[in-house]
């Protein structure tokens, strides 16, 4: 079986190849799913805006710019609706994050080692709840920027591209995003 690339699918998908659509979907929809839940903190919400995300992609198939990588464009369109919710969430709440957060960032907690104690229990969900609290303290922006850099593994210039900034810009919000959520997790 040949693997193709993600940029050979999303072409393929612009000619009716469903098998191909299939692949990206399979491929895309936890890591998407999961960045959209950590903008949104709502997991139904977040399974909407893949579906939406990915209708975005079959409609556009053909207007993709292979200059560009597809995870950076699917990304993108992930994040400019995530944006959109979160406006639609301002207007009608008057605030931007729901504050009903739940155990998103858990991953961060692997580098604690495991163990069986109740006192370990506790001290590793009291760490969980000051990430999700530091992570609710930041600005969009650098809370997205952080997410895709720490928990997606995206390079600086990946990022620069979703976000659409400069490399510098998206270099000092994850600067200030990791040094805001030091000083929370570690009162």
């Amino acid at each position: 079986m040949i693997v193709k690339k993600d940029e050979e699918l999303i072409k393929a998908c612009a000619q009716g190849d469903h098998a191909a659509f299939d692949i990206l979907f399979k491929k895309y929809a936890r890591p998407l799913t999961f960045f959209i839940n950590q903008i949104l903190h709502n997991q139904n919400r977040a399974e909407d805006i893949f579906q939406d995300t990915f209708i975005k992609v079959l409609e556009n198939a053909g207007k993709f710019d292979d200059r560009y990588k597809f995870s950076t464009w699917i990304y993108r369109i992930a994040l400019n609706l995530c944006i959109n919710e979160l406006r639609k969430r301002q207007r009608v709440n008057g605030h931007l994050y729901a504050q009903n957060t739940d155990n998103t960032y858990k991953d961060i907690l692997d580098t604690i080692p495991y163990t069986t104690t109740p006192a370990d229990i506790l001290e590793k969900k009291d760490c969980t709840n000051r990430i999700n609290d530091a992570l609710n303290h930041l600005s969009a922006s650098k809370r997205t920027a952080f997410i895709l850099k720490f928990y997606h593994h995206l390079s600086y210039e990946e990022i620069a591209d979703i976000m659409n900034c400069s490399i510098g810009t998206i270099k000092s919000r994850i600067h200030y995003a990791v040094e805001k959520i030091q000083v929370i997790v570690r009162q």
